[in-house]
């Protein structure tokens, strides 16, 4: 039962782990569909410009109408980018809310920082903190425990086994 009890506890610790993992694998795509829509945004407000421009150039004969017309493609095809981006976006802050629990009217917007803190782990001290902490060795050590068990059981009742049973019975249909 000790064993059963620190495993059950490892596993709760890596439990843990693992929704943490899971928080910043959303918090990223979050960001990330964040800085998506923002660049969206620029690019399209970069070719509206040029088609505006573009306008202006065509009406006084500067550019062809093939030009014109990439240009409004390109416009058009960043416009889409927007919405492709918009949508993202709500996708992943409807997944964040959900795994945060909270409500659908609750928008999100992340302020990332500046820099990032530069850190090392060395490899050693990782696998060595894997193995203390993993549940896996618990595990198998519980498996090797009662496999033992079954073994000295199954050692104790091997040989000559046999039961026995008796009755005497009356058949009750004389006086004696």
């Amino acid at each position: 039962e000790p064993l059963r009890y620190r495993e059950a506890k490892k596993q709760y610790a890596e439990t843990l782990e693992l929704i943490s993992a899971t928080a910043c694998n959303h918090f990223f795509s979050l960001a990330s569909a964040q800085t998506e829509l923002e660049m969206a945004r620029q690019n399209f407000a970069s070719a509206d410009t040029l088609y505006s421009m573009a306008q202006g150039r065509y009406q006084i004969g500067t550019i062809t109408k093939n030009e014109m017309l990439q240009l409004e493609i390109n416009r058009l095809n960043e416009e889409t980018s927007v919405m492709d981006a918009d949508i993202n976006l709500r996708e992943v802050m409807q997944s964040v809310r959900s795994f945060l629990g909270l409500e659908q009217t609750v928008m999100l917007s992340l302020i990332m920082p500046d820099s990032v803190p530069q850190f090392e782990v060395p490899l050693q001290h990782a696998m060595e903190l894997a193995l203390q902490n993993s549940p896996d060795p618990d595990y198998y050590q519980l498996i090797r425990k009662e496999s033992e068990s079954y073994l000295a059981q199954a050692k104790a009742n091997r040989g000559f086994r046999a039961d026995l049973y008796m009755q005497f019975g009356l058949s009750q249909t004389g006086r004696d």
